[in-house]
């Protein structure tokens, strides 16, 4: 059953800021996909540590690990916001999206039925959403 913040006996529950009555709170469209979508964002903060490894949209960059590095506070279980599957480039793939609104990483990796794990990470993408009003 789902969750709402502003449920009087949720509205403390799992609420990591008191700034930010949204912080920790995510949408999946099922259990499943919201757990493989934790796993993915634990796989995603391991690989970011890795040697050599960067974001696809930071590699036009002049110093593409830096502009990864200057990235990472964005990778934390708190801040998912959103967890869906995106379309497979290949056979053995999976592809997670995790995010809705700032951040978004596109996540694709080696698909082992199992939980994912940095080292099946192939590649991922990047993209803040900026929205004017």
């Amino acid at each position: 059953m789902p969750r709402s913040p502003f449920d009087s006996e949720c509205r403390n529950a799992d609420q990591v800021s008191k700034d930010d009555e949204w912080s920790g709170w995510f949408e999946a469209e099922s259990d499943e996909v919201a757990i493989d979508g934790g796993f993915a964002m634990l796989a995603l903060m391991d690989w970011v540590k890795l040697p050599g490894k960067v974001f696809e949209s930071c590699r036009k960059e002049t110093n593409p690990k830096e502009c990864t590095n200057g990235l990472d506070y964005m990778i934390n279980l708190d801040d998912i916001g959103d967890v869906g599957y995106c379309e497979a480039e290949k056979p053995g793939e999976q592809c997670i999206v995790l995010g809705r609104y700032s951040s978004i990483f596109t996540i694709r990796a080696r698909d082992t039925g199992q939980p994912m794990q940095a080292a099946d990470i192939s590649s991922v993408d990047f993209e803040r959403m900026i929205i004017v009003t």
